[in-house]
């Protein structure tokens, strides 16, 4: 019916832009069952496949977000292994908190917690090389987020949980500047299977990694803490992603452009 009407293009377009809008069915069914309020236009995640929307819980009158996508329970199920029995225990361990809310028409949404924003929408300014108390400062500050993110790294690994996929859009930030790891939809633990592959983001990869020829193997603790070090790089603006890099690349950004002792000392910490 669409095509009749509209050109292609014009027919995609349409359905594409649907999509992003809360139906009020929805709304009003998502409401009812599982007591969220949906708020505002579905906006696409980091992962293509998920979108999110901003929403309120009715009873507590806390924020939340809901993504929606195919992945949902099986993020959930990650988030089930990780044992917490409460909210308050994820965040403890700066792990973002989920619950699995199923509409009846056949959505699925993650209900998390709403954040200011994470650390990809947080635009870092290159500071000039003759400013170095600014970077020095800079460092201290996100030294802090650093040791949260490992702790959150350190219990999932306890627990045998990989989480495979992390960067500065699954690292979110609270009003007091703390950082907590979400977005366990690449994670893996033996005894949740998945439908499809692990999605590794490859911007966030050594090269030598990618074409198997480095020690660290993906799935495992070192590719975690290796994808941690390269995002406070990244952050940081001393290590360049856009062009390919190397193993060797994080060790000399390390050793040449970090310039305080103590973020030296945690960033090589989490090395092999």
């Amino acid at each position: 019916r669409l095509r009749g009407l509209y050109s292609v293009t014009g027919a995609v377009t349409l359905l594409e832009t649907a999509t992003r809008h809360v139906h009020r069915s929805t709304t009003y069914r998502i409401r009812v069952n599982a007591g969220i309020l949906l708020c505002g236009v579905f906006q696409q995640a980091d992962s293509e496949s998920s979108d999110i929307v901003r929403a309120f819980d009715i009873y507590t009158l806390s924020p939340k977000v809901a993504k929606f996508g195919p992945e949902a329970p099986v993020e959930y199920e990650i988030y089930l292994r990780m044992g917490f029995e409460s909210p308050e225990e994820a965040l403890a361990m700066h792990l973002v908190p989920l619950r699995l809310i199923i509409d009846p028409k056949g959505k699925q949404a993650i209900i998390m917690p709403a954040f200011l924003g994470s650390l990809s929408s947080v635009e870092v300014t290159r500071l000039p090389d003759d400013d170095p108390c600014s970077l020095q400062v800079l460092e201290r500050t996100m030294l802090k987020g650093l040791g949260q993110i490992a702790t959150a790294l350190s219990y999932l690994h306890r627990v045998s949980i990989f989480h495979n996929d992390i960067k500065p859009g699954n690292i979110l930030l609270s009003m007091n500047g703390d950082w907590f790891l979400c977005d366990y939809d690449s994670a893996t633990h033996p005894d949740v299977a998945r439908r499809g592959g692990i999605k590794y983001t490859s911007l966030y990869i050594p090269s030598d990694l990618r074409k198997g020829i480095s020690p660290i193997a993906h799935n495992t603790p070192a590719f975690d803490k290796l994808l941690l070090v390269v995002t406070v790089l990244d952050r940081l603006e001393i290590l360049k992603l856009n062009g390919g890099f190397y193993l060797r690349d994080v060790y000399e950004a390390i050793d040449e452009r970090v310039l305080t002792s103590e973020m030296k000392v945690a960033l090589l910490d989490l090395l092999p």
